[in-house]
C-alpha cells in the first residue's frame, strides 16, 4: 500500500507517441524518452484516500504478488520520474497531469463505454 508508482493515462501515452512522431527531426536529441503524467510517485494509499474522498464507503484490498515484490524493489528508491528531456526537446505535456484529472477522465471513459456497450478506450 505504501509503494509508489508512476501514473499516466492511456490517452496521454498515445498522445506522447503522436507528439514525438510529429516533432521536427531537429528537435530530437535524445534517443530514448521517459514520459509521465504525474512525475511524482502516487502510492496505493494516496489513490485509495482520493477515491474514498470521492466515493464514501469505497473499499480497496491489497494483494501483492511475486511480480509486485520484484517491481517494488527496483523502483523503491525512485521518487520522481524524469521526463524533462521530452518536455524540453519536443514539448511533451500531458493532458492529465494530476490524480483528480486522471480519475475524472477514467470515469468519463468508463461511463461512456457502459452507455455504448463498447470499450472505454475506443
Amino acid at each position: 500500500p505504501s509503494f509508489g508508482g508512476f501514473v499516466i493515462y492511456v490517452s496521454d501515452a498515445a498522445k506522447a507517441a503522436i507528439d514525438l512522431m510529429a516533432a521536427p527531426a531537429t528537435a530530437i536529441i535524445t534517443r530514448n524518452y521517459n514520459i509521465a503524467s504525474i512525475p511524482e510517485t502516487v502510492t496505493a494509499q494516496e489513490l485509495e484516500a482520493y477515491l474514498r474522498s470521492k466515493y464514501p464507503g469505497f473499499d480497496l484490498r491489497y494483494t501483492p504478488d511475486e511480480h509486485d515484490v520484484r517491481v517494488r524493489s527496483k523502483f523503491a528508491t525512485m521518487s520522481r520520474f524524469d521526463d524533462s528531456r521530452a518536455r524540453e526537446e519536443w514539448k511533451w505535456c500531458p493532458d492529465y497531469g494530476n490524480l483528480p484529472d486522471i480519475v475524472a477522465r477514467f470515469e468519463a471513459d468508463y461511463l461512456r463505454s457502459q452507455a455504448t456497450g463498447g470499450s472505454p478506450y475506443g
